[in-house]
């Protein structure tokens, strides 16, 4: 099937109606065979993996039209977004995985939608049962901010007398900002390549044109509008936070430290920086990757040093994107920087950066404690933070003592600068 030049009239609309300043694409990959680490445990056999620069003509087509396409390891074709675009929130998509949920749905949530003046695009999927679909995604367009945009629809979830937990929190741009989902139409290659349909007036439709015309016509709540329904008892509601001290078990403690300042072997993300400076593992596992060939080497420690690495930076962006509210790759270059430069063979069946998403939407899960950290590469001993710290990511929050200078100390003599000091006193 190939696009027709209606498609390429209504593509550039589309372009800049759905995607905007989406800043975070990938294309569906499924492997021909499971991959293994060099310990023997499999990698994934489908994921989503990174496009490098925005959206275009061509991967639309291939979305719709090619998918899936032949890349000798891998199919490839189908295009996964993120909701967390950068000029604010363009869409909300509920991810209905069962027919309780699409029945819990249609009567509770979708009747407020229509109060609100909230429309949307349902696209089947899954499993066909007395000729229903079991799945669906049910896609809705909007604008405003990512925060304001979350609290409209926790307001319509929290009216509905529902939780997000009621659809497994699988609601993208409420509960998942930064996790990605499949664009409508796109094959599914998990799934032997299904295209699943959109309904439009109580039909199936598989026609891109149609689709994309279809969505395009969709009213849509503006950023003012999406602000001015959100209701101020909801906001005072959402204010207000009650702990039970009874169930609250948590304990934590003050960190200070003095950094340690340990030199670093090339150039390193702000947050990295501050842990690689300090962790003697981290730090010497750089200056092996840079004077020793540690990610070029096969073996198990050499794959075990580009994953953690890896992680390492995948924990950088997702830190600075949660503090800036925009995000950022810079962690991911900096990895695929060092692999260009010190890794003259193809790093893809190790799939280093098959988690990517994963650490970015729970970093705190893949970062290794200290322990992990020695037990995988033996480098602690010695370490003035040992049994101290649970993780070098203490070094990101915890809080630096600064040393301040105060005086001289020369052979032995104290100068006049020094507290109490009183000319050449000797020591």
């Amino acid at each position: 099937m190939k696009p027709s030049i209606e498609f390429y009239e209504v593509v550039g609309e589309f372009i800049k109606h759905f995607f905007g300043k989406a800043p975070r694409l990938h294309q569906q990959r499924y492997y021909k065979k499971q991959f293994k680490k060099p310990d023997g445990t499999a990698l994934p056999q489908f994921t989503y993996y990174p496009i490098e620069g925005g959206i275009t003509d061509k991967l639309l087509i291939e979305h719709f039209y090619l998918t899936p396409i032949d890349k000798n390891f891998y199919y490839t074709g189908s295009i996964g977004v993120s909701p967390n675009y950068e000029d604010g929130a363009r869409f909300v998509c509920f991810d209905l995985d069962s027919v309780k949920e699409i029945n819990l749905y249609e009567a509770k949530i979708l009747p407020l939608l229509k109060q609100y003046d909230i429309y949307e695009m349902i696209e089947h999927g899954g499993d066909i049962i007395d000729d229903l679909f079991t799945r669906q995604h049910r896609w809705i367009p909007l604008r405003g901010s990512h925060s304001a945009v979350k609290l409209l629809f926790e307001q319509i979830i929290d009216e509905a007398e529902l939780t997000t937990k009621d659809f497994d929190d699988e609601i993208f741009g409420v509960t998942k900002l930064n996790e990605k989902i499949r664009l409508f139409l796109g094959p599914h290659l998990s799934r032997n390549n299904t295209k699943f349909p959109v309904e439009i007036d109580g039909e199936y439709v598989s026609d891109p044109v149609v689709a994309i015309k279809y969505y395009l016509s969709l009213p849509y709540l503006s950023g003012e509008e999406v602000t001015k329904r959100i209701k101020d008892s909801f906001r005072k509601k959402k204010e207000i936070k009650i702990i039970d001290l009874k169930k609250f078990k948590h304990k934590s403690k003050e960190f200070t430290f003095v950094d340690r300042n340990l030199p670093l072997p090339f150039k390193c993300p702000e947050k990295i920086e501050k842990i690689a400076s300090n962790c003697q593992a981290i730090n010497t596992l750089l200056f092996n990757i840079r004077d020793k060939g540690w990610i070029a080497r096969a073996g198990t420690i050499y794959h075990n040093t580009g994953l953690h690495i890896q992680r390492l930076g995948a924990y950088n962006d997702a830190k600075v994107s949660r503090r800036s509210y925009k995000e950022t790759y810079e962690g991911r270059q900096w990895f695929r920087n060092l692999l260009k430069k010190y890794r003259p063979r193809d790093p893809e069946t190790h799939q280093w950066e098959s988690n990517q998403d994963d650490i970015m939407d729970n970093p705190d899960r893949y970062f290794m404690s200290c322990q992990k950290w020695n037990d995988k590469f033996d480098m602690c001993e010695g370490c003035p933070f040992r049994n101290i710290i649970e993780s070098p990511s203490a070094f990101i929050w915890g809080k630096e003592i600064i040393k301040t200078k105060i005086g001289d100390v020369v052979r032995g003599i104290e100068t006049s600068n020094s507290p109490g000091g009183a000319g050449d006193n000797t020591t």
